[in-house]
Protein backbone atom coordinates (compact mmCIF):
# COMPACT_ATOMS: atom_id res chain seq x y z
CA UNK A 1 0.00 0.00 0.00
CA UNK A 2 0.96 3.24 -0.86
CA UNK A 3 -0.03 6.08 1.86
CA UNK A 4 -0.37 9.38 0.36
CA UNK A 5 0.84 11.86 0.06
CA UNK A 6 3.69 9.81 -1.40
CA UNK A 7 5.95 10.56 -4.43
CA UNK A 8 7.86 7.44 -5.97
CA UNK A 9 9.26 6.16 -9.62
CA UNK A 10 8.31 2.87 -10.68
CA UNK A 11 11.85 1.24 -12.48
CA UNK A 12 11.06 -1.67 -12.93
CA UNK A 13 7.93 -3.66 -11.40
CA UNK A 14 10.30 -5.23 -8.91
CA UNK A 15 12.37 -1.82 -8.12
CA UNK A 16 10.75 1.19 -7.11
CA UNK A 17 12.39 4.65 -6.00
CA UNK A 18 10.51 6.79 -3.37
CA UNK A 19 10.92 10.25 -2.45
CA UNK A 20 8.79 10.77 0.45
CA UNK A 21 5.43 9.24 2.29
CA UNK A 22 4.64 5.84 4.04
CA UNK A 23 4.76 2.70 2.24
CA UNK A 24 3.95 -0.51 3.30
CA UNK A 25 4.52 -3.35 1.98
CA UNK A 26 3.09 -7.31 2.37
CA UNK A 27 4.18 -9.54 -0.41
CA UNK A 28 2.33 -13.23 -1.47
CA UNK A 29 3.69 -15.89 -0.75
CA UNK A 30 6.88 -17.10 -2.74
CA UNK A 31 7.28 -13.56 -3.89
CA UNK A 32 11.11 -11.92 -3.34
CA UNK A 33 13.42 -9.67 -4.77
CA UNK A 34 11.31 -6.56 -3.96
CA UNK A 35 13.70 -3.65 -3.98
CA UNK A 36 12.92 -0.08 -2.68
CA UNK A 37 15.44 2.42 -3.35
CA UNK A 38 15.42 5.70 -0.73
CA UNK A 39 18.19 8.28 -0.10
CA UNK A 40 19.83 6.25 2.73
CA UNK A 41 20.13 2.86 0.52
CA UNK A 42 18.31 0.11 -0.87
CA UNK A 43 15.88 -1.59 0.93
CA UNK A 44 15.63 -5.16 -0.49
CA UNK A 45 12.54 -7.71 0.76
CA UNK A 46 13.44 -11.23 2.25
CA UNK A 47 9.94 -12.30 2.08
CA UNK A 48 8.60 -9.72 4.28
CA UNK A 49 5.69 -7.71 5.99
CA UNK A 50 7.41 -3.87 6.73
CA UNK A 51 6.74 -0.24 6.44
CA UNK A 52 9.11 1.99 5.07
CA UNK A 53 8.52 6.03 6.29
CA UNK A 54 10.14 8.58 4.78
CA UNK A 55 10.30 12.12 5.87
CA UNK A 56 12.09 15.25 5.00
CA UNK A 57 15.24 14.12 7.52
CA UNK A 58 15.47 10.86 8.15
CA UNK A 59 13.76 7.50 6.83
CA UNK A 60 12.32 4.36 8.77
CA UNK A 61 12.03 0.98 8.32
CA UNK A 62 9.72 -1.24 10.47
CA UNK A 63 9.54 -4.95 9.91
CA UNK A 64 6.43 -6.94 11.20
CA UNK A 65 7.24 -10.04 9.11
CA UNK A 66 10.45 -11.76 7.19
CA UNK A 67 13.90 -9.64 6.79
CA UNK A 68 14.67 -6.86 5.09
CA UNK A 69 18.35 -6.16 3.82
CA UNK A 70 19.35 -2.75 4.04
CA UNK A 71 22.35 -2.06 1.27
CA UNK A 72 24.13 0.98 1.30
CA UNK A 73 27.29 2.22 -0.53
CA UNK A 74 30.65 2.44 1.68
CA UNK A 75 28.25 0.24 4.73
CA UNK A 76 28.22 -3.12 5.36
CA UNK A 77 24.80 -4.79 4.32
CA UNK A 78 22.59 -5.25 7.42
CA UNK A 79 19.42 -7.35 7.86
CA UNK A 80 16.72 -6.19 9.90
CA UNK A 81 14.30 -8.88 11.15
CA UNK A 82 10.73 -9.39 12.31
CA UNK A 83 10.19 -6.65 15.20
CA UNK A 84 13.01 -4.61 14.67
CA UNK A 85 12.53 -1.00 13.60
CA UNK A 86 15.49 1.72 12.48
CA UNK A 87 16.26 5.27 11.93
CA UNK A 88 18.77 6.51 9.28
CA UNK A 89 19.15 9.97 8.58
CA UNK A 90 21.58 9.67 5.92
CA UNK A 91 23.27 7.78 3.56
CA UNK A 92 26.46 6.98 5.97
CA UNK A 93 24.16 6.95 9.07
CA UNK A 94 24.19 2.75 10.70
CA UNK A 95 20.86 4.18 12.31
CA UNK A 96 19.25 4.26 15.45
CA UNK A 97 16.89 1.17 17.32
CA UNK A 98 13.48 2.65 18.02
CA UNK A 99 9.97 1.20 18.87
CA UNK A 100 8.37 -0.98 16.00
CA UNK A 101 5.61 1.13 14.90
CA UNK A 102 2.67 -0.94 14.15
CA UNK A 103 0.72 -1.08 10.60
CA UNK A 104 -2.92 -2.33 10.21
CA UNK A 105 -2.74 -3.65 6.51
CA UNK A 106 -6.35 -4.92 6.27
CA UNK A 107 -7.52 -1.25 6.80
CA UNK A 108 -5.24 0.33 4.32
CA UNK A 109 -4.87 -0.48 0.63
CA UNK A 110 -5.45 -4.21 -0.27
CA UNK A 111 -2.39 -4.55 -2.90
CA UNK A 112 0.83 -4.52 -2.32
CA UNK A 113 3.71 -2.28 -3.16
CA UNK A 114 4.46 -3.75 -6.10
CA UNK A 115 0.89 -3.86 -7.85
CA UNK A 116 0.10 -0.23 -7.00
CA UNK A 117 2.59 1.02 -8.44
CA UNK A 118 2.77 -1.22 -11.90
CA UNK A 119 -0.80 0.15 -12.31
CA UNK A 120 -1.15 0.77 -15.67
CA UNK A 121 1.85 -1.77 -16.52
CA UNK A 122 0.28 -4.89 -18.71
CA UNK A 123 3.28 -6.43 -19.38
CA UNK A 124 7.28 -6.67 -18.73
CA UNK A 125 10.71 -8.04 -19.46
CA UNK A 126 13.83 -6.63 -18.56
CA UNK A 127 15.24 -10.97 -19.72
CA UNK A 128 17.18 -10.44 -15.79
CA UNK A 129 16.81 -14.06 -15.68
CA UNK A 130 18.21 -16.34 -13.14
CA UNK A 131 20.39 -19.00 -14.66
CA UNK A 132 18.17 -22.13 -14.01
CA UNK A 133 15.27 -20.00 -15.61
CA UNK A 134 16.65 -19.46 -18.71
CA UNK A 135 15.49 -22.26 -20.33
CA UNK A 136 11.74 -21.50 -20.01
CA UNK A 137 12.46 -18.04 -21.61
CA UNK A 138 9.27 -16.90 -18.99
CA UNK A 139 10.33 -14.07 -16.98
CA UNK A 140 8.77 -10.51 -16.56
CA UNK A 141 5.41 -10.03 -15.91
CA UNK A 142 2.14 -9.58 -17.64
CA UNK A 143 3.03 -12.86 -20.10
CA UNK A 144 0.85 -15.95 -20.99
CA UNK A 145 3.62 -18.57 -20.93
CA UNK A 146 7.64 -18.29 -22.29
CA UNK A 147 9.30 -16.84 -25.38
CA UNK A 148 9.19 -18.80 -28.35
CA UNK A 149 11.12 -19.08 -31.64
CA UNK A 150 8.65 -18.81 -34.67
CA UNK A 151 10.77 -20.83 -37.25
CA UNK A 152 9.57 -24.52 -37.59
CA UNK A 153 11.32 -26.66 -35.66
CA UNK A 154 13.41 -24.33 -33.46
CA UNK A 155 10.33 -23.40 -30.56
CA UNK A 156 12.13 -26.48 -28.13
CA UNK A 157 15.21 -24.74 -28.66
CA UNK A 158 16.24 -22.22 -25.59
CA UNK A 159 16.90 -18.77 -25.98
CA UNK A 160 20.51 -18.37 -25.27
CA UNK A 161 20.87 -14.99 -26.81
CA UNK A 162 21.50 -13.07 -23.69
CA UNK A 163 23.87 -9.96 -22.68
CA UNK A 164 24.35 -7.78 -20.38
CA UNK A 165 21.47 -5.43 -19.89
CA UNK A 166 21.60 -2.03 -21.12
CA UNK A 167 22.16 1.05 -18.58
CA UNK A 168 18.99 3.58 -19.05
CA UNK A 169 19.40 7.05 -18.39
CA UNK A 170 17.97 7.46 -14.52
CA UNK A 171 18.39 4.02 -13.56
CA UNK A 172 20.65 1.10 -13.92
CA UNK A 173 18.81 -1.90 -15.20
CA UNK A 174 20.27 -5.18 -13.61
CA UNK A 175 20.44 -8.12 -15.46
CA UNK A 176 20.81 -9.28 -18.85
CA UNK A 177 19.50 -8.00 -22.44
CA UNK A 178 18.38 -10.28 -25.49
CA UNK A 179 21.00 -10.42 -28.40
CA UNK A 180 19.44 -10.10 -31.69
CA UNK A 181 22.61 -11.97 -33.82
CA UNK A 182 22.57 -15.05 -35.56
CA UNK A 183 22.92 -16.75 -39.14
CA UNK A 184 19.33 -16.89 -39.85
CA UNK A 185 16.10 -14.80 -39.96
CA UNK A 186 14.66 -15.41 -36.72
CA UNK A 187 11.48 -14.15 -34.68
CA UNK A 188 10.60 -14.54 -31.30
CA UNK A 189 6.84 -14.46 -30.01
CA UNK A 190 5.78 -14.40 -26.93
CA UNK A 191 1.55 -14.45 -25.70
CA UNK A 192 0.08 -11.65 -23.38
CA UNK A 193 -1.72 -12.62 -20.67
CA UNK A 194 -4.34 -10.14 -21.29
CA UNK A 195 -4.77 -9.06 -24.81
CA UNK A 196 -5.24 -5.75 -25.68
CA UNK A 197 -8.75 -4.82 -27.23
CA UNK A 198 -7.40 -2.88 -29.81
CA UNK A 199 -9.36 -0.38 -32.25
CA UNK A 200 -11.62 0.82 -29.72
CA UNK A 201 -11.29 4.73 -27.29
CA UNK A 202 -8.04 4.13 -25.42
CA UNK A 203 -4.14 3.84 -26.08
CA UNK A 204 -1.51 1.62 -25.44
CA UNK A 205 2.08 2.15 -25.33
CA UNK A 206 5.30 -1.00 -26.12
CA UNK A 207 8.63 0.53 -25.70
CA UNK A 208 11.96 -0.95 -25.62
CA UNK A 209 15.90 0.32 -25.42
CA UNK A 210 17.75 -0.94 -28.39
CA UNK A 211 21.50 -0.39 -29.57
CA UNK A 212 22.50 -1.50 -33.13
CA UNK A 213 25.39 -3.03 -33.16
CA UNK A 214 26.43 -3.14 -37.30
CA UNK A 215 27.73 -0.38 -38.78
CA UNK A 216 25.96 0.38 -42.13
CA UNK A 217 28.11 -1.22 -44.80
CA UNK A 218 26.71 -4.38 -43.55
CA UNK A 219 23.09 -3.44 -43.31
CA UNK A 220 22.63 -2.73 -47.18
CA UNK A 221 23.69 -5.59 -47.89
CA UNK A 222 20.56 -7.62 -46.24
CA UNK A 223 17.80 -8.35 -47.78
CA UNK A 224 15.60 -8.53 -44.56
CA UNK A 225 14.40 -5.72 -42.01
CA UNK A 226 17.23 -5.51 -39.38
CA UNK A 227 14.84 -5.23 -36.80
CA UNK A 228 10.50 -5.58 -37.01
CA UNK A 229 8.78 -5.60 -33.23
CA UNK A 230 4.61 -5.87 -33.31
CA UNK A 231 1.75 -6.54 -31.18
CA UNK A 232 -0.42 -9.23 -33.40
CA UNK A 233 -3.47 -10.43 -32.95
CA UNK A 234 -3.98 -14.47 -33.29
CA UNK A 235 -7.18 -13.81 -34.34
CA UNK A 236 -6.47 -12.37 -38.03
CA UNK A 237 -3.23 -12.07 -38.10
CA UNK A 238 -2.97 -8.68 -38.40
CA UNK A 239 -0.21 -6.66 -36.73
CA UNK A 240 0.83 -3.41 -35.69
CA UNK A 241 4.32 -2.40 -35.03
CA UNK A 242 7.12 -1.01 -36.13
CA UNK A 243 10.69 -2.11 -37.80
CA UNK A 244 14.26 -0.09 -38.79
CA UNK A 245 14.80 -0.73 -42.64
CA UNK A 246 18.63 0.07 -43.52
CA UNK A 247 18.98 1.86 -40.05
CA UNK A 248 15.63 4.16 -40.71
CA UNK A 249 12.42 3.47 -38.61
CA UNK A 250 8.90 2.73 -40.49
CA UNK A 251 5.56 2.02 -39.11
CA UNK A 252 3.27 -0.89 -40.27
CA UNK A 253 1.13 0.03 -42.81
CA UNK A 254 2.80 3.30 -43.86
CA UNK A 255 4.91 2.96 -46.99
CA UNK A 256 7.93 5.49 -46.44
CA UNK A 257 10.57 5.19 -43.93
CA UNK A 258 11.94 7.79 -41.40
CA UNK A 259 14.57 9.95 -42.50
CA UNK A 260 15.70 9.39 -39.24
CA UNK A 261 18.99 7.41 -39.05
CA UNK A 262 19.46 4.86 -36.19
CA UNK A 263 23.19 5.35 -35.53
CA UNK A 264 25.07 2.26 -34.79
CA UNK A 265 26.35 1.58 -30.86
CA UNK A 266 24.26 4.25 -29.62
CA UNK A 267 21.60 3.52 -27.29
CA UNK A 268 17.72 4.39 -28.24
CA UNK A 269 14.44 4.01 -26.50
CA UNK A 270 12.03 3.56 -29.01
CA UNK A 271 8.31 3.37 -28.17
CA UNK A 272 5.39 2.77 -30.41
CA UNK A 273 1.96 4.23 -29.05
CA UNK A 274 -1.27 2.79 -30.31
CA UNK A 275 -4.49 5.14 -29.94
CA UNK A 276 -8.07 3.73 -30.41
CA UNK A 277 -10.96 5.62 -31.71
CA UNK A 278 -14.46 5.72 -30.64
CA UNK A 279 -15.29 4.61 -34.68
CA UNK A 280 -13.22 1.50 -34.63
CA UNK A 281 -9.78 3.00 -36.52
CA UNK A 282 -6.61 2.75 -34.90
CA UNK A 283 -3.60 5.64 -35.07
CA UNK A 284 -0.55 4.40 -34.78
CA UNK A 285 2.98 6.84 -34.32
CA UNK A 286 6.49 6.11 -33.41
CA UNK A 287 9.14 7.77 -31.53
CA UNK A 288 12.37 7.24 -31.64
CA UNK A 289 15.28 9.25 -29.32
CA UNK A 290 18.22 8.36 -28.44
CA UNK A 291 17.57 7.06 -24.59
CA UNK A 292 19.81 10.31 -23.17
CA UNK A 293 17.44 12.66 -24.41
CA UNK A 294 14.13 10.51 -24.08
CA UNK A 295 11.70 13.08 -22.41
CA UNK A 296 10.15 12.85 -19.25
CA UNK A 297 6.10 13.35 -20.40
CA UNK A 298 4.12 12.35 -23.67
CA UNK A 299 5.92 14.58 -26.86
CA UNK A 300 3.49 16.40 -28.79
CA UNK A 301 5.37 15.70 -32.03
CA UNK A 302 6.74 11.84 -32.59
CA UNK A 303 8.83 10.70 -35.15
CA UNK A 304 6.44 8.96 -37.72
CA UNK A 305 2.32 9.51 -37.17
CA UNK A 306 -0.97 9.15 -39.08
CA UNK A 307 -1.48 5.61 -39.34
CA UNK A 308 -4.71 4.87 -39.30
CA UNK A 309 -6.04 1.41 -39.57
CA UNK A 310 -9.15 -0.65 -38.69
CA UNK A 311 -8.64 -3.14 -35.83
CA UNK A 312 -11.63 -5.23 -34.63
CA UNK A 313 -9.54 -8.47 -33.32
CA UNK A 314 -7.44 -8.02 -29.75
CA UNK A 315 -3.73 -7.93 -29.86
CA UNK A 316 -2.64 -11.28 -27.78
CA UNK A 317 0.81 -11.79 -28.80
CA UNK A 318 4.47 -9.58 -29.38
CA UNK A 319 6.66 -10.70 -31.44
CA UNK A 320 10.18 -9.84 -31.94
CA UNK A 321 11.93 -10.20 -35.40
CA UNK A 322 15.14 -9.81 -36.92
CA UNK A 323 17.35 -10.71 -40.08
CA UNK A 324 20.01 -13.17 -40.74
CA UNK A 325 23.28 -11.31 -40.12
CA UNK A 326 21.76 -8.66 -37.42
CA UNK A 327 23.66 -7.82 -34.39
CA UNK A 328 21.60 -5.55 -31.63
CA UNK A 329 20.85 -5.59 -28.41
CA UNK A 330 16.91 -4.91 -27.07
CA UNK A 331 16.18 -4.96 -23.23
CA UNK A 332 13.34 -3.63 -20.82
CA UNK A 333 9.85 -4.21 -22.68
CA UNK A 334 7.46 -2.59 -21.54
CA UNK A 335 3.92 -2.58 -22.67
CA UNK A 336 1.26 -0.24 -20.62
CA UNK A 337 -1.60 2.50 -21.11
CA UNK A 338 0.31 4.93 -19.85
CA UNK A 339 3.36 7.15 -21.28
CA UNK A 340 5.28 6.41 -17.70
CA UNK A 341 4.08 2.86 -17.30
CA UNK A 342 5.80 1.86 -20.32
CA UNK A 343 8.21 4.30 -20.60
CA UNK A 344 9.66 3.48 -16.98
CA UNK A 345 11.63 6.83 -16.64
CA UNK A 346 11.08 9.23 -14.24
CA UNK A 347 7.31 8.17 -13.26
CA UNK A 348 6.08 9.88 -10.19
CA UNK A 349 2.51 9.89 -8.58
CA UNK A 350 0.60 9.17 -5.57
CA UNK A 351 -2.23 6.73 -4.40
CA UNK A 352 -4.70 7.66 -1.94
CA UNK A 353 -6.70 5.00 0.52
Amino acid sequence: AIIAPARFSLLTPEHLQAFSGTLAVRLNAGSRGLTITTVVGDLVDRGTEFVVRIAEHATEVHVIAGAVACVRAGLTTSTLAAGQAVRMRSASDAGEVIPLGGFDFDAALPTAIAEAAAAGLNAYDGFAYRPQADTQRDGGTGWSGAWQRGAPGLDAEPVTMLTQGLDHPGMTVSGRALELAGVRQTTLKRSLLEPLVAGRAGTHYLSFLYRLDQPASERSAQAEDSLRVALVSDDDGERSGLGLRDGHPYLVGVSEVSPVMVDPARLYRITLRLRGRADGMQESALLVTPADAAPASEPAVWTISGALERRTAPLTRLEIGFAAGSRAVLDEVRLGGTWSAATGAHATGALSE
